[in-house]
């Protein structure tokens, strides 16, 4: 499996303004270096929760169906696995109808195509499949629908899709933004002082509970 980024985010999701106040600047003359510290804050919380804070495009390119297929979780009857439950079986065939897309949140899914050996791409069309954003996303058959078989041995499904909780701040968690912040602060106040690798940035900001509830549970 591969993500492929192709739009950028457009901000952070918490304001400059905001970090400086809590930091208690209030020149401006450490704002680019406040702003990179907003930047690599935002990129550790993503990293750690696997999370998409501001909405972008993205590509998932995949071998086969088999690789998005949920865990099984003992005791439930609604995952597709060793002992795939009826809930989510096609009827007659055995396979399972739902596929749990590997980014989140998601917004939407803008295609699915199937790439030949030549790199040509077919789209799949849209009345195939139901799209369950948020952040649990799955792609479900449509009725008498049948994933299609890959254009390619390697990489011969891309799945576009937009991820993200929205287009500005306003639209991430405010727990999510507060670890943001904090992280931002050590970032600040330890500059030249210690190396902080991702662990040690979350753990010595505080931060690192904050985020344990948005950690991807299993399915």
């Amino acid at each position: 499996m591969r993500i492929l980024q192709t739009t950028t985010p457009s901000r952070e999701p918490v304001l400059l303004e905001e970090v400086k106040e809590h930091l208690r600047v209030d020149s401006d003359h450490e704002d680019a270096t406040i702003s990179r510290f907003i930047t690599a804050s935002r990129a550790t919380v993503e990293a750690t929760t696997g999370l998409y804070l501001i909405e972008r495009n993205l590509d998932v390119y995949i071998d086969s169906w088999a690789e998005l297929v949920p865990e099984l979780v003992p005791g439930r009857s609604n995952s597709c696995g060793s002992r795939p439950g009826q809930d989510y079986l096609v009827p007659g065939s055995g396979h399972c109808s739902i596929v749990r897309l590997p980014v989140r949140p998601v917004a939407a899914v803008t295609s699915v195509n199937l790439i030949d050996e030549d790199g040509t791409e077919t789209e799949w069309s849209v009345g195939n499949y139901k799209v369950t954003p948020g952040l649990e996303p799955f792609l479900r058959l449509a009725l008498n629908a049948a994933w299609p078989s890959p254009g390619r041995k390697f990489e011969g499904i891309k799945i576009s899709v937009t991820a993200g909780f929205g287009t500005d701040w306003n639209s991430v968690p405010e727990t999510i933004q507060q670890a943001v912040v904090m992280m931002a602060t050590k970032l600040y106040v330890c500059r030249g002082d210690e190396a902080l690798s991702s662990t040690n940035l979350l753990n010595a900001s505080g931060a690192g509970g904050l985020l344990q509830v948005f950690r991807r549970m299993q399915l």
